[in-house]
C-alpha cells in the first residue's frame, strides 16, 4: 500500500513535514509511514523526517537502497532525531 493512500490525521498526524516538504509519499510504502508514527507515539521521541526527497525516493542508483522505487516502494527514509540532555 502507498503511504500516499493514508489519511493524514488518522495514521501519521504528528508528521505534518511529509506534506511541507512535498515528500512523494505515492512511492513510499505505507507500512515505514505507520511504523514511524507509532514509534513516535510509545517512544515520545521527536522524529523528524529530512526535507530532502531523495532521502525518501531515488528513481536512480543502487537498485540495492532501500530507497530505490523503481517498480517497487521505498521502505526507508532519512530521518533527524532530538535527543534529551542529561541534567
Amino acid at each position: 500500500m502507498k503511504a500516499s493512500e493514508l489519511t493524514y490525521k488518522q495514521n501519521y498526524p504528528d508528521f505534518p513535514e511529509f506534506a511541507e516538504y512535498s515528500i512523494p509519499l505515492e512511492h513510499v510504502s505505507a507500512a515505514l509511514i505507520i511504523t514511524l508514527q507509532s514509534i513516535r507515539t510509545k517512544t515520545g521521541i521527536s522524529i523528524y523526517p529530512s526535507p530532502v526527497k531523495s532521502g525518501w525516493v531515488r528513481f536512480d542508483g543502487s537498485k540495492a537502497s532501500r530507497h530505490y522505487a523503481v517498480d517497487r516502494l521505498s521502505d526507508a527514509g532519512d530521518l533527524h532525531t532530538e535527543t534529551k540532555q542529561e541534567e
